[in-house]
C-alpha cells in the first residue's frame, strides 16, 4: 500500500499549518476587536456646585480595574441657562458625581439624572419650564435654586422632585424656604440613617 503524499498549499506549505496560522490571526483579530469594545469605559459627570456637566473616558483591561489609558476629560458645560445658574452660589472644593457610565453593552445611570432631567422638562411651547419659572419669580428663583444645590452637594438627589413640587406651587418665598428645608432636612436624616 502506497504512502500518502502530504496535502499541501499552491505555495507548497502543509495545509495544517496554514490553517493554524489563519485561526491564529482570525482569534488576535477577534481578541483585539473584544477588548477594543469591552475596554472602553466612558459617561457623564456633573458638578453640584456649577451645575456643569462633563464627559470622561479611559480604556481597562476587561474584567478588572487595571487601566490601559489615563482618564480623558472633556470641558466643562453647562446644563441649564442663565435663570436658573445666576442664583447659584458660589462654593469652593467642587465634586464631580457620575450621571451615567458604560462598559462594553453594560449602561448604568446614577443618582445626579434625576436633577438633571427635572432642570430640562420642557413645556408645551418647547421653553424648559426652570428658566422660565425662574425668570418670572425671580425671588422664588433666588431662594430656591440655592436649596436645590444644598440638595445637589449633599447628594440627596432623590428629595429633588418634591423640592420642585413645592417650589412650582408657591408663592411666598419665606414658605418655600421652610418647606424645602424640611425636606431637605428629612432627606438627609433618611441618607445618614442608610450610610
Amino acid at each position: 500500500m502506497p504512502i500518502p503524499k502530504k496535502l499541501t498549499s499552491p505555495s507548497g506549505k502543509p495545509l495544517l499549518r496554514v490553517g493554524l496560522m489563519l485561526a491564529i490571526a482570525m482569534g488576535l483579530v477577534v481578541g483585539f476587536f473584544y477588548v477594543a469594545i469591552q475596554s472602553t469605559v466612558k459617561g457623564t459627570e456633573f458638578c453640584p456646585q456649577t451645575f456643569q456637566t462633563r464627559d470622561f473616558s479611559y480604556n481597562r483591561f476587561p474584567g478588572t480595574k487595571l487601566r490601559l489609558t489615563s482618564t480623558r476629560l472633556s470641558t466643562p458645560s453647562a446644563v441649564i441657562g442663565t435663570p436658573v445658574l445666576q442664583h447659584l452660589k458660589t462654593m469652593g472644593n467642587t465634586r464631580w458625581d457620575v450621571i451615567d457610565v458604560s462598559e462594553g453593552t453594560m449602561r448604568d445611570q446614577r443618582s445626579p439624572t434625576i436633577l438633571i432631567k427635572m432642570v430640562q422638562i420642557t413645556g408645551p411651547d418647547g421653553v424648559k419650564f426652570w428658566e422660565n419659572w425662574s425668570t418670572k419669580n425671580p425671588s422664588l428663583a433666588a431662594a430656591f435654586w440655592p436649596i436645590v444645590q444644598t440638595a445637589a452637594v449633599q447628594a440627596t438627589y432623590f428629595c429633588i422632585p418634591d423640592l420642585m413640587r413645592k417650589a412650582s406651587d408657591a408663592t411666598d418665598v419665606n414658605d418655600l424656604i421652610n418647606s424645602c428645608e424640611q425636606i431637605l432636612s428629612e432627606a438627609k436624616s433618611i441618607l445618614e440613617s442608610n450610610s
